[in-house]
């Protein structure tokens, strides 16, 4: 699935400073970002990150080769095989230091790793080659969320002593546990919001009004910034429940004897569904039958034998419908591997269909969205929200 533009920008946060973002600079980056998930706009963008003292100071003293193994070590956690340190490195001598992280990161989030492009891979080395891409993406996210969550409190004020900066150090530490394993997400999470919680009870932002203007210094400029409001974000809500998911399939599909083991993955799953509880959305797991959003954060998850329709969908809330993150949005290729995510507008109406490949799958699900033009949704990460 195709990387969202924010994710790529969080993505290169993380491979050239081995950072979350602050709310300033992500903000300020989406806002350059005008050419949707084009290479030719993240070029751009690296070429502003690679412009920052920062990164003088880390890497003028590499040669080549040795820089390429530092952006392995950040962006996918691992120092990176003979082979593709070889092509980085020629891929550096042949463009600049910033086209070839801004390509690094982009391949890594956007490959699709079932491609036929990639039959000759081993079992081992798609398994492999997933892990460090999962590892980049669950960066990205929780980068995302420590901007969003943290909002101001995330910013940066002391950008002539980085190494003194509260923020700028939280921002490190946010990322510093994150690998390929959705847990590793949730507890990404949980450290972020104990962050937000020590920040809110020093008076450091108020609770009940997180809409703080502020001006400082971002990686390339000076802008003024505004928070939003409290409702967690698609994509980070999305990273939640995906967490939430994997978690209780993991409970749900162990068959040893092992209870230590099995009491382990259960107070993960249920750390993972706390999380999502704590966000404040509204979580409904429904049926066949109709419903209706309420003013809050709606969050319907999709049961396995579903023909529902949910009215009220995003009129007063930021509302979402979770089917999980093994649908493949259907783009005129009919996925045999897993299940299809269908979108048609129907009078006005959006209506999902999920409907499996039929000689390895048997669920059909149809959702309808009254009065939700199809132009409104996006699909991401096994979320359908509004744009």
């Amino acid at each position: 699935m195709a990387a969202t533009a924010q994710q790529v920008i969080a993505g290169l946060y993380a491979a050239f400073f081995n950072r979350a973002p602050d709310a300033e600079g992500l903000s300020y980056w989406q806002g350059q970002a005008t050419g949707g998930n084009d290479l030719s706009v993240f070029n751009t963008l690296a070429a502003g990150f690679a412009s920052h003292p920062k990164f003088t100071d880390i890497y003028s003293g590499m040669s080549d080769q040795q820089f390429v193994e530092a952006i392995y070590v950040n962006a996918l956690g691992y120092e990176g095989d003979s082979s593709g340190i070889e092509y980085w490195t020629g891929f550096v001598s042949a463009t600049s230091r910033s086209e070839m992280v801004a390509s690094f990161v982009h391949s890594a989030l956007n490959v699709d790793l079932n491609d036929s492009q990639f039959d000759s891979l081993s079992a081992s080395e798609r398994e492999a080659g997933q892990n460090r891409q999962d590892t980049l993406t669950n960066k990205a996210d929780v980068g995302i969320y420590f901007a969003e969550t943290l909002g101001s409190g995330s910013n940066i004020t002391n950008p002539d002593d980085l190494d003194n900066d509260t923020a700028y150090q939280r921002s490190i530490d946010a990322l510093a546990d994150i690998d390929n394993l959705a847990s590793s997400v949730n507890s990404g999470f949980v450290l972020i919001d104990e962050i937000f919680e020590s920040i809110a009870s020093s008076g450091g932002f108020p609770v009940d009004d997180p809409t703080t203007t502020d001006s400082t210094t971002t990686d390339s400029t000076t802008t003024d910034t505004t928070t939003n409001d409290s409702t967690v974000s698609s994509a980070s809500l999305a990273s939640l429940l995906v967490a939430a998911d994997e978690a209780e399939t993991a409970v749900d599909e162990y068959v040893g004897s092992d209870t230590a083991l099995l009491a382990e993955l259960q107070t993960t799953a249920d750390s993972a569904l706390q999380a999502v509880v704590d966000t404040g959305a509204i979580i409904t797991d429904f049926f066949s039958g109709s419903y209706t959003a309420t003013a809050g954060q709606d969050i319907f998850i999709a049961d396995n034998a579903s023909v529902a329709t949910i009215t009220n969908f995003g009129l007063e809330g930021a509302d979402g419908v979770f089917v999980g993150n093994s649908y493949t949005l259907y783009e005129g290729i009919f996925d045999e591997s897993g299940f299809n995510l269908f979108l048609e507008e129907v009078s006005g109406n959006t209506v999902i269909s999920l409907e499996p490949y039929t000689e390895t799958q048997s669920t059909d699900i149809q959702i309808t969205l009254t009065g939700v033009p199809l132009a409104d949704l996006t699909f991401d990460n096994g979320l359908i929200s509004l744009v």
